[in-house]
């Protein structure tokens, strides 16, 4: 308001400067005796105040600029909060499903579909671990996912620290005569003691057989409870019909002996022979 008052007394005291200056020499004119027009002097004297007015119209005070840019400033301040608000409201959403989805396979385990979904939810918020332990859950019910699988594999391949057990799966001629080439064949670690938990699951189909196999941590279907947390392991080796690991082909299945993490050595396991009823599986 005081600059206000000092832009405005300023510009009232120029307006009656120019017009006391323009009227000067008219009445001068005036009283001569020679005629002389002032309608140049009277027009200069109308315009002069009224372009004085119009600067200020267009113009303004300088605090009013001053209020127009922080005005401004917040304004834009205002609309990135609202963005970053509602940002943060969609990822909290997305939360709030994963949450549901998640509870929900813990009533329902063997909801492959929903495992598999989980892993994608959560490849789409760039966790990692948490959709590789879904994947794998997925995967060891019989849903595969392509895309999905290169994904987790080229983190693998950043991630060499993590521990690895290579091998190989086989079958004779006449054993693989006897199921169907599009059968599911499960490559399964487990803790030689402790919890039954698979620490790793791979699958492939039998007419890849003979088939080289490398399980890691990646590999786990609960976080935290992966390959190398476990100082030995056996390896199992199973053919599905259905692809679900859970239901054997009798007589295809067979386990190594234990295996330390540490120095695996590589793993050959082969297909055909029934295990005794008292063997792990």
């Amino acid at each position: 308001m005081i600059m206000n008052g000092y832009f405005l007394a300023a510009l009232i005291t120029m307006t009656i400067v120019a017009v006391a200056i323009l009227l000067v020499p008219v009445l001068r004119r005036a009283q001569s005796a020679e005629p002389h027009s002032t309608i140049p002097f009277v027009l200069t004297a109308i315009l002069v105040p009224a372009l004085a007015v119009g600067l200020y119209a267009s113009i303004g005070s300088p605090n009013a600029a001053i209020a127009n840019t922080e005005v401004s400033a917040s304004l834009a301040r205002m609309n990135q909060i609202s963005n970053r608000s509602a940002t943060q409201k969609q990822v909290n959403s997305v939360s709030d499903l994963l949450d549901g989805l998640e509870q929900r396979l813990q009533s329902e385990p063997d909801d492959a579909g929903g495992w598999l979904l989980l892993a994608k939810s959560h490849k789409h918020l760039g966790n990692r671990e948490d959709a590789a332990s879904a994947y794998a859950k997925a995967v060891a019910l019989g849903k595969t996912d392509p895309e999905l699988e290169a994904f987790l594999a080229s983190g693998d391949k950043v991630k060499p620290q993590l521990s690895g057990i290579q091998g190989r799966v086989t079958i004779a001629d006449d054993a693989a005569a006897e199921v169907d080439g599009s059968a599911t064949v499960f490559v399964i670690a487990r803790a030689a003691s402790g919890s039954p938990v698979p620490l790793a699951v791979l699958r492939t189909p039998v007419s890849t057989l003979p088939f080289e196999f490398n399980l890691h941590d990646g590999q786990a279907m609960v976080a935290g409870n992966e390959l190398s947390s476990a100082d030995s392991v056996i390896i199992t080796a199973k053919i599905s019909a259905n692809g679900d690991a859970l239901s054997t082909v009798a007589g295809f299945e067979t386990h190594s002996d234990p295996v330390m993490t540490a120095d695996p050595g590589f793993v050959t396991l082969d297909l055909g022979q029934q295990l005794p009823t008292d063997e792990q599986q």
